[in-house]
């Protein structure tokens, strides 16, 4: 079983890699640079933390990518 301390920052990790998911819409390059790990190592992550991938799709209204429900 980790230590309190381990879980905390296994805690802002997580907390970081989704802020980025969502600040870069979900692009893993992106997010893998931003924090200098491998794009494997966002895909492992993701999994052992159970975070789903979600789906983006472009927005005809601008620029950005809107998430679609």
């Amino acid at each position: 079983m980790p230590s309190p301390e381990a879980r905390a920052v296994e805690e802002i990790q997580r907390r970081k890699l989704e802020l980025l998911l969502n600040r870069f819409e979900w692009n893993v390059a992106r997010v893998a640079r931003e924090m200098n790990i491998t794009r494997t190592t966002v895909y492992k992550r993701l999994a052992e933390w159970h975070i789903e991938r979600r789906r983006v799709r472009k927005d005809k209204r601008s620029s950005r990518y809107a998430p679609t429900l």
